[in-house]
């Protein structure tokens, strides 16, 4: 299931309109009903507005096994998931970890070139004063 059938289905089971979910996230109900037609790309700010509104982690949204079912309470309301979500979840804090070391080295690069710049400023200023 992609992530826009999963909204649609998340909103079906709070029994929401389009136009309700759509004025909880402030946007019009024509760019919402492009959202649930997989129209339009979902940005990581969208997909925590989603979370929030239905009360799910975005992992949730993006798992493709998730198969989520509603339950209505006269206490409260849940929404419950028979998913395979916690591999979902370790592959995704897998990849943040890879994606951690990538800026981790990126910055140490940064910082070696920084420190380049400042020796090779020295360096042209030594030149000028002994050219002078």
């Amino acid at each position: 299931m992609k992530t826009y059938e999963r909204i649609r289905e998340l909103r079906e089971n709070h029994h929401w309109t389009q136009e309700d979910v759509a004025k909880k996230i402030d946007l019009t109900p024509q760019g919402y009903a492009k959202i649930e037609r997989g129209e339009t790309r979902l940005t990581l700010e969208r997909l925590e507005q989603f979370a929030d509104i239905f009360d799910v982690d975005i992992a949730q949204l993006l798992s493709n096994t998730s198969q989520f079912f509603y339950q209505n309470n006269k206490d409260s309301q849940h929404i419950y998931q028979n998913t395979q979500v916690d591999d979902n979840l370790k592959l995704y804090q897998y990849e943040i970890e890879k994606l951690k070391l990538s800026l981790a080295y990126k910055d140490e690069i940064i910082a070696r070139l920084n420190e380049q710049i400042v020796d090779l400023r020295n360096l042209n200023r030594a030149l000028i004063k002994t050219n002078q």
